[in-house]
C-alpha cells in the first residue's frame, strides 16, 4: 500500500494535488487527490477516467486508486481508534524539517467523534472525519510552538466544529474569535478543508492562525 506523500517544493512529483470530486473522462496523473462517495482517494497510477475504475466502484478501481485511511498501518487504526499505540517505525508525526525537492510522509489521522485532540495528532498530520455519524466537537490540544495539521472531510451529512481551549484563540481567516470559540463547517462536503497552524501571540503563549482552503468554515462560537 502507498504512503501518503507531501513535499514543501511545488514541482516535486510526489507532492499531492486535489482535483475535487471524481468526473469520467479526467486524466488523473498519479498522486492526484479526489473525493467520490464520501471517501477520499489518491492516484496510485495515472489514467483517463472511466466507469470501470472509479475510485472505490470500478471493477478494476484499485489498480488506480488508494483510499486515505487504507494507507494507515494497523497499529495506526488501532492508534485512531484509541486502542493501540503506533510502532516506533510507523508514527504519525515526522521529525525531518521540510528539504526543498525532498518529501516527507505525513500520517492521517482519523477522528469521527467528539474528541480532544493530541499534541502528537495535530503536529504535521491530516486529521480526517472518515465514518462520521453525528455532529462532533474535536478540542485542540494548549496551542505550543510548531503544530499544524490540515483538516479534511472525507464523508459528510454532520456538521465538523474545531474549537480552541479555553484559553487560546482562534484567527480565522484573518479574523480574531474571542477565546475558547470554534470554527464551524455546518453542512460539509467531501474535499473542504482547513489548515491550521500555531503561533507565537506574546511573550509566554501560543494561539491558533486557521486558513479556508474549501468549504465554508464559520465563528462556530462557545
Amino acid at each position: 500500500m502507498p504512503k501518503l506523500l507531501f513535499s514543501s517544493a511545488g514541482s516535486d512529483p510526489n507532492a499531492l494535488s486535489y482535483k475535487g470530486l471524481w468526473t469520467t473522462g479526467t486524466h488523473y496523473p498519479k498522486n492526484s487527490q479526489v473525493g467520490n462517495n464520501g471517501d477520499l482517494f489518491v492516484c496510485i497510477e495515472a489514467h483517463t477516467a472511466v466507469a470501470g475504475n472509479e475510485p472505490g466502484t470500478g471493477a478494476s478501481w484499485q489498480t488506480y486508486w488508494a483510499r486515505s485511511v487504507d494507507m494507515l498501518s494497523a497499529d495506526q487504526v488501532a492508534a485512531c481508534a484509541g486502542t493501540g499505540t503506533p510502532s516506533a517505525s510507523n508514527k504519525f508525526v515526522t521529525e525531518d524539517v521540510f528539504t526543498a525537492g525532498t518529501p516527507f510522509v505525513v500520517k492521517e489521522v482519523v477522528k469521527n467523534a467528539t474528541a480532544t485532540l493530541t499534541v502528537a495528532e495535530c503536529s504535521n498530520t491530516i486529521i480526517s472525519n472518515y465514518g462520521q455519524s453525528a455532529d462532533m466537537t474535536l478540542t485542540l490540544p494548549t496551542a505550543a510552538a510548531g503544530l499544524s495539521f490540515v483538516f479534511t472531510v472525507t464523508t459528510i451529512g454532520h456538521a465538523v466544529n474545531l474549537k480552541a481551549g479555553a484559553s487560546d484563540k482562534i484567527y480565522l481567516d484573518g479574523v480574531a474569535l474571542s477565546d475558547g470559540y470554534k470554527v464551524s463547517c455546518a453542512s460539509p462536503n467531501v474535499g473542504d478543508a482547513i489548515i491550521f497552524y500555531s503561533f507565537k501571540a506574546d511573550a509566554t503563549s501560543y494561539d491558533w492562525i486557521a486558513h479556508t482552503q474549501t468549504g465554508t468554515w464559520i465563528n462556530g462560537g462557545a
